[in-house]
C-alpha cells in the first residue's frame, strides 16, 4: 500500500514538474498604448485594434477594422509596430474576413488588405475585386517560408474604393 502511494506520488510530482517546466507565460502587446482592455482606436474614417500573442513557439495576430467609408486616397496604415519578442516565422495560418455592410451608393468596390513585416516583406496580401453591399467574405491563408522570416514588426495596410461600411479582420498563428 505505501509502495503504490509512493508511486503516485512520484508520478504526480513528475507531472507537475513537466507541466510548470514547460509552461512559459504568454504575453500580449495591444493597440492604443497596450491597453489590452480596452484596445480600440477610433480615427475619421472608422476604427480599427490589433493585438499580438506571443506563447513560447508561435505568435498570434488578431486586428479588427471598420471603415465607415473608404478613407481618403483610399488606404490606411496603422503603421509599422515593433514586437517586443522578435521572431523567426517558418510558416504562418489562419484567415482574414471581410464583411460589406449594406447601404453604400456605389454598389461594388474593391479591398486590399496586407500584413509586412518590418522590412516590407509579405506575410499575407489579399486582393478582392467586385465586392458587392452586404455580402461576408472568408479567406483562409497558409504559406511557408522555408528560410524563416526574421520579424521584429508588423505593418498592417488596407486599400477599400468600397463605399459601403467595411469590417476587416485578420486571425493568424505564425510559428
Amino acid at each position: 500500500m505505501t509502495r503504490v502511494l509512493s508511486t503516485k506520488l512520484i508520478f504526480a510530482f513528475i507531472a507537475l514538474a513537466l507541466c510548470c517546466a514547460s509552461t512559459k507565460a504568454q504575453t500580449s502587446q495591444c493597440s492604443n498604448s497596450n491597453n489590452c482592455a480596452h484596445p480600440t482606436v477610433t480615427e475619421p474614417w472608422g476604427y480599427y485594434q490589433w493585438q499580438v500573442d506571443f506563447g513560447t513557439t508561435t505568435t498570434t495576430l488578431k486586428t479588427e477594422t471598420g471603415f465607415s467609408t473608404a478613407p481618403t486616397g483610399g488606404g490606411f496604415s496603422t503603421g509599422v509596430f515593433t514586437l517586443t519578442n522578435a521572431r523567426t516565422i517558418h510558416e504562418v495560418h489562419g484567415a482574414v474576413a471581410f464583411t460589406v455592410w449594406p447601404g453604400g451608393s456605389c454598389g461594388v468596390g474593391s479591398v486590399i488588405a496586407e500584413v509586412h513585416d518590418q522590412l516590407g516583406n509579405s506575410i499575407a496580401t489579399v486582393w478582392l475585386e467586385n465586392l458587392t453591399n452586404n455580402s461576408v467574405i472568408n479567406i483562409p491563408i497558409k504559406a511557408t517560408f522555408p528560410n524563416g522570416l526574421a520579424v521584429s514588426g508588423l505593418n498592417l495596410t488596407s486599400y477599400s474604393s468600397q463605399c459601403s461600411a467595411t469590417t476587416l479582420s485578420w486571425s493568424l498563428v505564425m510559428n
